[in-house]
Parts: C-alpha cells; structure tokens; sequence
C-alpha cells in the first residue's frame, strides 16, 4: 500500500488538537505509506481550525495536508463520511480513522498499517486505563457484551474508533449513523459481510473525564439496535 489517507474528524477540540498533532508528526515520518493527512472540521465554533492550520508548515513535504469542513455540526459519523468519499475520491489504498483528541496513540499507526497488509480491516480495542470515569468504562464493557450477543460479533471493543480499512472493502461498508453509532454500524456492516479483521490493543489516553461517549449518545446506540438488527436480517 502506498496511499494511505489518515482521517481524523474534529469538534471543538482546540485543548487537545495541538498536542495531538505534535505527537503525529514524528509518526508521520516513519509511516511513509501515509500520503493524506486530512482533518475533517466538522463545525467547530472555537479555534480548532486555527489550530490545524498553524501546524500545516510542519507536516512533511512528502505528505499532502487536508483539512475539509462542515458548516455546522453534523456528527462524527457525518465527518468520517466526508473524509471517506474524499479518501475514495482520490484512490486511497487504504484509510486510517483516529480521534483527534488524543485519546488514541498515533504510535500505534505502524501496528495498523502492518496489519491492514494481512487483513482488510483492523479495529483498536482500549486497555481502558484508571483514569477513565468509572460509569463511562461500565458503560462501554455493558454496551460491548450487550451489542457483541444480540448480533454475534465476537470482538473485545465494539465503540472504539481507531480504525482501518483497505480499499478492497470500501464498497462494502456503509453506515447511516450521523454520530457515535458509527463505530457499531461499522462492526456489524463487517461482521455482516464477513470480513476478516484483527484488532490491536491500543492506549488509551484520558485527560478529560467528560470526552467520549456520553449517556445520552450510549442510550441513542442501544435503541439502534433493533434498525441494525432488522436491517441486517432484511439483507441477508
């Protein structure tokens, strides 16, 4: 693979942005199968966008620096959308999707890459730290056991969002979710397809105990599960 795209969706998250891309950066450089480096801005209202922008004359000249918006806020799974058919677009080989908000590791990009020449798609699945809120870990391992039996997907993270997919399965896979459902439609569009996939282990960093999946958005997934259910045995 020689045309990776690394997609990384972003709202209001001028904290943690710049600390993010300073810790791509050095990654970049020894992942040379990474040719788009594209930020999807998807309507922020404070200075993420700023931000991005100032890193710009950092990337390396080898790499094409990205950034596409919304308007307004549509949704992460809106954002990987746009970044998506953009990657396609523009003939990537394969796609990366990490959050840029640093809880994922770009350390791990070599690990992804390497395995996305074996399988055509790799998910990350969090070693959940101590510092994650104690509701918000209860929350991801009830909603991974509780999606993993209804649909029979046998996978240690379901709601992690440290993604990649080969071009061979792009037409394979959609989904609909506008938000945080993405990750799950996602799981089960591959294991409705039977793709094979690894999964890495990956850290993950929490320095704000309000990120992430909230109990609303959790509560939106679980009331998904009967569309995604049925939707699925309609296609089969």
């Amino acid at each position: 693979m020689k045309n990776i795209f690394l997609l990384v969706p972003l709202y209001n998250e001028e904290k943690y942005v710049g600390k993010f891309i300073a810790s791509l950066l050095p990654e970049l450089k020894k992942n040379t199968e990474i040719k788009n480096v594209v930020f999807i801005n998807d309507g922020s209202t404070d200075t993420t966008l700023d931000i991005i922008n100032s890193f710009a004359s950092q990337f390396p000249s080898t790499k094409e620096f990205i950034t596409l918006k919304h308007h307004k806020n549509e949704g992460k799974g809106s954002a990987m959308s746009t970044g998506l058919a953009y990657a396609k677009k523009n003939n990537a080989d394969a796609v990366l999707f990490m959050d840029g908000d640093m809880q994922h590791d770009p350390k791990h990009l070599t690990q992804f890459i390497q395995k996305l020449e074996e399988f055509p798609v790799v998910f990350g699945h969090r070693n959940m730290p101590t510092e994650m809120p104690f509701l918000r870990k209860l929350g991801n391992s009830v909603a991974n056991i509780v999606i993993s039996r209804v649909f029979g997907i046998n996978r240690k993270d379901i709601l992690c969002g440290y993604i990649g997919l080969r071009r061979d399965v792009l037409s394979k896979l959609y989904w609909n979710s506008h938000g945080y459902g993405v990750e799950t439609e996602l799981a089960i569009e591959v294991h409705k397809s039977e793709i094979p996939f690894a999964e890495i282990s990956i850290r993950t960093i929490y320095f704000d105990p309000n990120k992430g999946l909230n109990f609303w958005q959790a509560f939106w997934i679980f009331c998904s599960i009967p569309y995604w259910f049925f939707r699925r045995k309609n296609l089969e």
